[in-house]
């Protein structure tokens, strides 16, 4: 699985005989997808999401022998990239680097079998081998990326036995942490990144092959280890699949196996949710239509700092961002208000204009920092953005807006 963040939906693909189906999660339902392509059936691949492409991107699997394919979703259709790049291989690791905006991809095994020691990179057109050093070859590791730290991390894994070692990617070397406290060895567990909270492991299994042992505890990670002591955990298993939730700001579990095959769906819920949700549609201009959401998925806690991005914008324009106190009113007068009679064609007002800011533009995008108090007094509370986009040749009054969002303040 992996999280969508444009889109906010979770996508998940096949599995060890789950054939090739697609599905999406929106937050409340799974939708079963109809590509006119799709990979093979695939077990113990990886797939993570490019946020700057908008893709979610395939490597590797068993068909039943290791590929060395490259897949991409776009949203409603499968493209085959390519099969140049890392080695046929499977049960590797895989995460994305939003800040260097590249694919990271570590180890894995191949047909002999052999645990595989090469670190690659891809953006989104070429494979690159950037380290043959580092942690030693595993299979069925887990690595995410730590959007606030700026780091690829890597934990635990198989080679002749379950690992325990936790390990760094900085797009230059591998950095091993070694800390006091951390979970037990492991391999084939869920990992994934909780945006400003750190990175999220569950379950797996300990031991050799022939004696396992599966786990059901929770650990969070964001330079040191902490165990999550959670309510209703789910049952102990091998090989399931974990993704942020962006609509809920949860982290959902779905399947693995407990000697048979789970086929449902858990979620992890934060002490307090927060929410940046999209509403609403903006209006095209010269740029395309202007795209609003949070950097990374992250989302409004107090006490933290959140990135707010806005895509599909004219090249060096200075957009303004919106807060409102309100989606339902303005000054008296109904939202959303229809700003064609101002010239801004088929543009509407979708938050109340209490309050803007400037972005900082760095080329065809925009972006602003939110720093949230620590006040608890703010938890629970919402607010409302949208962006206005400068764009002379967009329509008769040089504008347009943005899609809204509705934030809702939380605490960790």
């Amino acid at each position: 699985m992996c999280t969508d963040t444009a889109r906010n939906v979770v996508v998940l693909f096949g599995g060890l005989g789950a054939g090739r189906d697609t599905w999406e999660w929106n937050g409340t339902t799974w939708t079963k997808m109809a590509p006119t392509v799709s990979p093979p059936e695939l077990g113990w691949a990886k797939m993570t999401y490019d946020s700057a492409r908008k893709v979610c991107v395939l490597f590797g699997g068993l068909t039943p022998t290791a590929v060395g394919d490259t897949w991409e979703w776009n949203g409603s259709n499968w493209r085959l990239r390519g099969s140049g790049g890392p080695s046929p291989r499977h049960g590797h690791a895989q995460c994305y680097d939003s800040a260097r905006r590249v694919t990271v991809l570590f180890g894995g095994a191949d047909d002999y079998p052999r645990s595989l020691t090469d670190t690659w990179e891809y953006d989104g057109t070429t494979w690159k081998r950037v380290a043959t050093t580092g942690p030693v070859g595993r299979l069925y590791a887990e690595m995410t990326y730590d959007a606030t730290r700026a780091r690829c991390v890597l934990f635990g894994g198989y080679r002749a036995s379950a690992q325990q070692d936790t390990w760094e990617w900085n797009g230059v070397s591998w950095i091993e942490t070694k800390l006091a406290i951390q979970p037990q060895a492991r391999w084939g567990f869920a990992m994934s990144y909780v945006p400003g909270r750190g990175a999220v492991l569950f379950g797996g299994e300990t031991g050799d092959p022939s004696n396992p042992r599966l786990l059901r505890d929770t650990w969070l990670y964001n330079g040191t280890w902490t165990e999550v002591r959670a309510t209703n955990s789910p049952s102990a298993r091998r090989l399931t699949a974990m993704a942020f939730d962006p609509t809920n700001g949860q982290t959902l579990l779905f399947g693995g196996s407990t000697g048979g095959h789970e086929s449902h769906s858990l979620k992890l819920d934060p002490s307090a949710p927060a929410k940046y949700e999209p509403y609403g549609t903006g209006c095209a201009g010269t740029g395309g239509t202007p795209t609003l959401g949070s950097i990374d998925g992250r989302l409004p806690f107090i006490n933290e700092t959140m990135g707010i991005q806005l895509t599909n914008i004219p090249w060096a324009s200075n957009p303004q961002l919106i807060f409102g106190l309100s989606n339902a009113k303005w000054g008296g007068a109904n939202l959303p208000m229809d700003w064609s009679f101002m010239g801004f064609n088929g543009c509407s007002l979708l938050a109340s204009l209490d309050l803007h800011v400037s972005m900082v533009n760095a080329g065809n995008y925009a972006y602003f920092f939110l720093a949230i108090p620590n006040l608890s007094i703010l938890v629970g509370s919402s607010f409302y953005n949208q962006a206005f986009v400068p764009d002379s040749g967009a329509n008769p009054a040089g504008g347009t807006l943005s899609n809204g969002v509705a934030a809702t303040i939380g605490r960790r």
